[in-house]
């Protein structure tokens, strides 16, 4: 009998893996690397981690974080080809079908909001003038975000509360991660000079929400896709 380990594994399987996305999110992560290095921090999101590296020890810590990065990404596309299946091909239709879904996601949150009396329209978020920048700050948000939120606080929120309480509904800890994820991803997006209003919470909270049911449903790959592609999609051609 073949080992399990080698056997085939397709697209859906593949995009879901959490280590294929991890790989495939680098990418959009070096490329917002490089706008961060380029632009001396204009573009950097809340989110970043990296951050605290700049802090310590100066810009060029990102130079030897994304040389790191880049020979880490190579050395794990060949690990996981071998021991997994790994197809960087399917970069492409994870880029696709996240294409679908950001298109989908802004018409969805308006239909629901409209739904609730009260709510005035979303005010545009300060962002750089530049396109290019505009693009760096939505692949960062796209990978930071989704990192920090999705996977840190819903996936290792919900596996946490399971472990400690060990609810007979193996669903509530998961609900409960997405819905203090989901808050607490809107309330981030103020720590900046945007103030405060409840239909920009409202709208955001449900996109959290959203991008938890992809990361449950399709994997990080695809989140951090949608997420980047969506904000691309705002800050760049609609905005434009």
């Amino acid at each position: 009998m073949a080992d399990a380990e080698s056997t085939p594994r397709g697209y859906w399987q593949q995009s879901r893996d959490l280590l294929n996305g991890l790989v495939l999110a680098l990418p959009l992560l070096l490329i917002y690397q490089a706008g961060l290095f380029f632009y001396q921090g204009k573009t950097a999101n809340g989110a970043d981690l990296t951050l605290l590296l700049v802090r310590q020890f100066g810009w060029q810590a990102l130079l030897w974080f994304n040389g790191a990065l880049i020979v880490g990404g190579v050395v794990a596309v060949f690990a996981l080809k071998r021991k997994h299946g790994f197809n960087p091909k399917i970069l492409l239709p994870v880029a696709l079908e996240s294409l679908v879904y950001a298109l989908l996601l802004g018409t969805a949150i308006t239909w629901l909001l409209r739904l609730l009396p009260g709510f005035e329209s979303l005010a545009a978020a300060e962002t750089p003038s530049s396109p290019l920048a505009r693009i760096c700050v939505s692949f960062g948000a796209g990978v930071n975000e989704e990192f920090v939120f999705r996977l840190g606080m819903f996936a290792g929120g919900g596996a946490l509360i399971a472990r400690t309480l060990k609810p007979e509904n193996k669903a509530a800890p998961y609900l409960i991660a997405c819905l203090v994820s989901s808050v607490l991803f809107s309330l981030a997006h103020y720590m900046g000079s945007e103030q405060f209003a409840l239909y920009s919470f409202a709208y955001r909270f449900l996109a959290g929400v959203m991008f938890c049911a992809l990361f449950w449903g399709r994997g990080f790959a695809v989140a951090v896709y949608t997420h980047a592609i969506y904000d691309v999609l705002v800050l760049v051609l609609y905005r434009s």
